[in-house]
């Protein structure tokens, strides 16, 4: 899947991520469960479901948010609150998932 931008329309203006109630994840089965739509809560869905499979992540309108490649993310078109607001919360919560799963993260390597 190519990862892209979502074309600009006028609900565009008023969701924003940090306006936005709540978002919609998949898991790797297509089971959807409603989650908040902070870094935190994110982070825990991705945390906990990761390694399991792929998750993708959508607003309410089903516009993507991100999906990941196992615990990591593989698009997120909304690039400055991935780098500005999810990665410094995901990324050390990553290197603790993969420490619980395999004894050791690739920091380790």
């Amino acid at each position: 899947m190519k990862c892209t931008t979502q074309p600009p329309g006028p609900i565009d203006e008023i969701e924003k991520m940090e306006e936005c109630p709540f978002l919609v994840a998949y898991t790797h089965g297509g089971v959807a469960e409603r989650i908040e739509s902070t870094p935190e809560a994110i982070t825990a869905f991705i945390c906990s479901h990761g390694l399991d499979g792929d998750i993708t992540i959508t607003d309410p309108m089903d516009r993507l948010v991100l999906d990941t490649f196992g615990l990591y993310i593989n698009c997120c078109p909304d690039q400055d609150f991935l780098k500005g607001d999810l990665l410094p919360v995901l990324i050390p919560a990553q290197i603790e998932a993969e420490r619980k799963a395999f004894g050791m993260s690739a920091m380790d390597l």
